[in-house]
């Protein structure tokens, strides 16, 4: 069994201070935690830790340089057998160092720097293990498989059975839930993404939607979001993809973009607000550019949201219906494509409820039981208004002034 866990300088390194705070001052204390942690992991059994240590491929200090011998000639003894791993950069300079620590091995990102390989495999240790970071942790589909077996070939011969094949970073993308993969590749399809074009996400979220892209369809991308934490989250995990999150409202940006989408977002949006939405995407769309609106909705007009959900679960909500939607568009967009496959909603809303129960003993220690009676309400009253047809999931596709030919259908 391996563990993983940040390594303990790189945690100091990216953890918020106030300006001038020495985050050195708190190495001592934060030793004591991971050595009560790393030990507990050795008594459970754990055969090997990764502690992953991205800082050292920057321009670090030598106050930090000099923390590293401290630092695992303290948790050596106490901990199962270390990995410690490096990505997203070159960390030949401190090749000396890094051999030189008592770990059992090294892992290195030969995606983003293969230069280093040669340096670290000069007087490599007999009796520690090396990690090759061959297949790209930000896009899994992109890896050279041929190029990759000849370093692999390579270092079989010095190494032997201490070679270890793995990602090159800590897996940013990993197909692990297909429907949401076929989720995002549908989005991409339908509005026809090609390799050097330029895409808005309106309210990007956590930013998956865009990294999808850029990874899978070779865009670039701008994301916009109202969310602080969003924001932060997307751009921290974004790697070296030519994308951005910025915080701000989408009625300020300006700007051409090859692509646009909006996914769950236009629910957030109000009646009053949808022309001058219609209006912003149309203007921001180029010429020969394609519009995806991803938005749940309801058969019926209304002007208000839903009491209780709007309470409880999606403040300031309300669910537009086609006549409004129709009516915000007019003039500004060429409907393309209407696809409504809300009923599919239902069994994933189900899914989710018998994912909770099972799930529940463990969050009730974080949530009460009134958190319980309402989050089950608010799944099976949701799948119920689902399935009776009164709401829909709506993927509707839009051109600036009608494509020439017109537009053919992706499902």
């Amino acid at each position: 069994v391996k563990a993983v866990l940040p390594g303990p300088l790189t945690w100091l390194w990216l953890s918020s201070a106030a300006p001038g705070f020495d985050k050195l001052s708190l190495l001592s204390p934060l030793l004591n935690v991971y050595y009560a942690a790393v030990e507990e992991l050795k008594r459970r059994g754990v055969s090997w830790l990764q502690l992953d240590e991205p800082i050292l491929a920057l321009d670090l200090p030598a106050e930090w340089l000099a923390a590293y011998p401290v630092v695992y000639r303290e948790l050596a003894p106490a901990a199962p057998s270390i990995l410690l791993a490096t990505y997203f950069g070159d960390v030949s300079e401190h090749a000396a160092l890094l051999k030189s620590l008592p770990v059992a091995g090294l892992h290195l990102d030969l995606v983003r720097a293969p230069q280093q390989l040669d340096v670290l495999l000069s007087n490599y240790s007999k009796y520690k293990s090396l990690s090759l970071g061959i297949v790209d942790g930000r896009n899994l589909w992109r890896t050279d498989l041929a190029k990759a077996l000849t370093v692999l070939h390579s270092a079989k011969a010095q190494l032997g059975d201490r070679l270890w094949v793995s990602a090159s970073c800590s897996l940013l993308h990993v197909p692990h839930d297909l429907a949401q993969e076929a989720k995002l590749d549908l989005i991409c399809r339908k509005i026809g993404l090609k390799e050097g074009m330029r895409i808005l996400d309106v309210g990007s979220g956590w930013g998956g939607l865009l990294k999808f892209a850029a990874e899978r369809y070779g865009v670039s991308g701008l994301g916009i979001t109202v969310s602080k934490q969003q924001m932060a989250y997307a751009n921290e995990t974004r790697g070296d993809l030519p994308i951005e999150t910025r915080l701000m409202d989408y009625m300020d940006l300006d700007g051409q973009f090859d692509r646009i989408v909006s996914v769950g977002m236009f629910e957030h949006v109000g009646y009053k607000n949808y022309r001058p939405y219609f209006s912003k995407v149309s203007e921001l769309l180029s010429d020969d550019g394609l519009f995806l609106l991803h938005t749940i909705g309801g058969s019926l007009t209304r002007r208000a949201g839903e009491p209780w959900l709007e309470k409880y679960i999606f403040p300031n909500g309300m669910l537009p219906s086609p006549k409004q939607v129709a009516t915000a568009v007019e003039g500004r967009l060429v409907m393309e494509d209407w696809h409504n496959f809300g009923a599919d909603y239902d069994p994933t809303l189900m899914a989710w409820h018998k994912n909770l129960e099972p799930a529940w003993p463990e969050l009730s220690k974080v949530y009460g039981e009134r958190f319980h009676r309402m989050w089950n309400y608010y799944l099976l009253s949701c799948a119920a208004i689902f399935r009776a047809r009164w709401v829909h999931l709506w993927q509707v596709v839009y051109s600036k002034d009608g494509l020439q030919g017109g537009y053919l259908s992706v499902r």
